[in-house]
Formats: C-alpha cells, sequence, structure tokens
C-alpha cells in the first residue's frame, strides 16, 4: 500500500509541474506588456496531439461473407496491395460462371440477329432492282421494308442486351476481386478484428482492419484564440514530449486554419467552456512519436 501511494503521490507530483510549467510559460507569453514575453523566444503554446498525415486508413469487406483466410495480424507490417484476407467466394464464383455464360449467349443472339438483318437488307435490294425492271410488286417491296425495320430494331436490342450482359459479368468478376481484402496503402496492422468464419458486409460500420500508414507524423495543436495573430504559416515550433527529461523535436507550422472553433473538451478540466481555439497542423520529422500521443507545442518568435 504503501509503495503504491508514493507512485501515485509522484505522478500527481509529475503532472502538476508540467501543468505549471505550461501554465507559467503560457502567462510570459500572454503578458500584454511584460518583458517576459518580450524577451522569451516563444510567441504562443498550445497542447497538441501526434497524428499521421491523412490520418489512419479505415478498410472495410467489399463484399458481403464470411472470411475464410486471415494473412494479416495486429503489428504486421503490409505493403499496398497486399492480401489481408480472403472470402469464401463459392457463391460469386457461380454467379461470375452463369454471367459469363449469360454475356456468352447474348454475344450469339446478336450475331444472328445483325446476320437476320443483313440478309433483310440484301433481299430488300434486289426487291428493289426488281421492281425497277417491272419484275416485282410495290407490295412484296413493302412487306420486305418492313420486315427490315422489325429485324433492324431486334438487331439493336440483341446489342443492348451484349451489352447489359458484359455488365454484369464484369461486375461479377470484380465481384470476385472484392473477395480479397487488400491493402490499399502500405503500413502497419493496428487493429484486426479479422478471424476465420467471420462474417463481414459492405455495410458495416466498424473496418475489418485500421492500417497506421507509412505516412509523415504531424502534430495538430489547438492555439488559443487570443494568440489566433501570433502563429502564421511556416513559423517554426518544438515539440516537446514529457516533461524529466523533456524530449524536444523541430516542427514547421504549416497550415493555420482560417475560422475559430470551440475547444475539443479532452484536456484538462479546467478549460473555459467557451474558449475558443484556431487548429494548426505541424509537420515534424519524428517517426517515433506515436499517434495518439500528446504533446505540448512552442511556436518560436524567429525561424
Amino acid at each position: 500500500m504503501t509503495a503504491a501511494l508514493g507512485r501515485l503521490l509522484g505522478m500527481l507530483l509529475a503532472f502538476t509541474t508540467f501543468t505549471t510549467t505550461i501554465v507559467g510559460c503560457s502567462a510570459q507569453t500572454q503578458a500584454p506588456n511584460g518583458s517576459n514575453a518580450a524577451n522569451s523566444p516563444y510567441v504562443a503554446f498550445a497542447p497538441g496531439e501526434v497524428d499521421v498525415d491523412g490520418g489512419l486508413v479505415q478498410v472495410f469487406a467489399l463484399q458481403t461473407g464470411r472470411l475464410l483466410t486471415v494473412n494479416a495480424r495486429n503489428g504486421q507490417r503490409v505493403h499496398n496491395g497486399d492480401v489481408l484476407a480472403t472470402l469464401d467466394t463459392r457463391s460469386l464464383q457461380s454467379n461470375a460462371a452463369v454471367a459469363r455464360a449469360e454475356w456468352h449467349m447474348a454475344i450469339t443472339k446478336e450475331g444472328a440477329a445483325r446476320r437476320k438483318s443483313q440478309v433483310a437488307q440484301t433481299w430488300l435490294t434486289r426487291l428493289l432492282e426488281a421492281k425497277a425492271a417491272d419484275a416485282a410488286s410495290p407490295q412484296s417491296v413493302e412487306e420486305s421494308e418492313l420486315a427490315l425495320v422489325d429485324l433492324t430494331a431486334q438487331a439493336h436490342i440483341a446489342h443492348a442486351e451484349t451489352v447489359a450482359a458484359a455488365v454484369r459479368w464484369n461486375a461479377a468478376r470484380q465481384a470476385l476481386v472484392d473477395g480479397n481484402i487488400r491493402a490499399p496503402v502500405a503500413g502497419l496492422v493496428v487493429r484486426s478484428i479479422a478471424v476465420p468464419f467471420l462474417r463481414v458486409s459492405m455495410d458495416d460500420a466498424m473496418p475489418v482492419f485500421i492500417l497506421l500508414p507509412d505516412r509523415p507524423r504531424i502534430v495538430r495543436a489547438e492555439v488559443d484564440a487570443d494568440f489566433a495573430t501570433a502563429v502564421r504559416d511556416g513559423m517554426s515550433a518544438e515539440i516537446v514530449v514529457g516533461e524529466s527529461p523533456a524530449v524536444t523535436f523541430r516542427a514547421k507550422n504549416v497550415h493555420v486554419a482560417a475560422i475559430l472553433r470551440r475547444r475539443d473538451h479532452r484536456g484538462a478540466g479546467d478549460d473555459r467552456v467557451d474558449a475558443q481555439v484556431v487548429d494548426c497542423v505541424l509537420e515534424v520529422d519524428a517517426p517515433a512519436l506515436r499517434v495518439g500521443q500528446r504533446v505540448l507545442v512552442r511556436f518560436l518568435r524567429s525561424g
């Protein structure tokens, strides 16, 4: 009990020290005419959170069915296009076989319809020649013309049916391809619910895999509205991790939001309810930083 109490007191002391440091630095910066603010190398301080450029990648099933194989686990590195899991595609294979047969049947029917239309056109041409020589009646020519119109329409319908069958065949083939759940980017599997025989659906709200992509780390900072005019695109900053000893990384502020918003209430409980902040995105070359890690951002006055 004594050891546990000692660890708890130590944690409280460390958190109090970190909070006091941030508040003290903010107070120096906020002083409107104080010498500390003028001499400080920083123009603003802000809490931040480590993220990855573009965010985590959620991978959903593109077809509905049961998982047959699972090839990726939590903590495994994958490449773009790697098959993470496969679905039982027997029903999809049957659908594809039927769609392919219907496509071939439509092609055959279209060919026959076109041939009939061509024969009718040839016959009409001969009748017109015969009529010119008074060897064919006007009625036979008219009947041949009507037959050609009907057969031409049937050929057009057969062609449309062939196009529709081809679309169904391509969709069936794509469904077979989508039976493989692939990695859309290279990265690290950080979450997976995939197990063999699990039923997944293309309408599921929960992704089957979540990937940490191989992209640069960024920091999203919430700068108090009072310092919105002090930060700008392109200015340098420091990312502070921990307190004793603190680790610092150089960063570059790449974007300052054009609007203010109310602060997210995920931090300290004493934040003002009506506090407004401006969002900043900073680039930092620190692959060791973990996504979701809370940090302190110090915006440099120069550099």
